[in-house]
């Protein structure tokens, strides 16, 4: 975790070095002219869509082997379009359910032919999908 912090702080000033550098954006001005009633959404978007979920996915990876946890982030769109529906009440269109369905469909299919508990991956001699860190 530490050192994917630092490829993380890293990156974070590649990208501000090169807007200062680049010119094209209003680089920190932009950031200060924020209005004041849209720092709480911003906080959220960087608290939990950013830090709650890079920790979910270290905690995912502690428990379970780094494949599972690699296809469960192609759920990502289709719980978006959920809570959309749910939440929101926006509609889905039959492209959304077409999307959701291949993702559906994909992860059904890898994870048939791998078996999805401990005990039917040692019955049938696969690769491991859970207990892999423990071992």
């Amino acid at each position: 975790p530490v050192v994917t912090a630092w490829c993380y702080c890293f990156g974070t000033c590649c990208i501000v070095a090169l807007n200062v550098v680049s010119g094209s954006g209003e680089g920190l001005g932009a950031l200060l002219a924020v209005p004041r009633h849209l720092w709480l959404p911003l906080s959220y978007s960087v608290g939990v869509c950013t830090v709650f979920n890079y920790n979910v996915l270290l905690w995912a990876n502690s428990m379970l082997s780094a494949t599972v946890v690699a296809l469960s982030t192609c759920l990502q769109p289709v719980f978006t379009c959920m809570l959309a529906l749910v939440l929101d009440g926006e509609p889905l269109s039959p492209l959304h359910v077409l999307g959701c369905g291949a993702v559906a469909g994909g992860l059904h299919i890898f994870l048939s032919d791998r078996g999805l508990s401990c005990a039917t991956q040692e019955k049938h001699q696969k690769p491991p999908l859970c207990g892999s860190k423990a071992e």
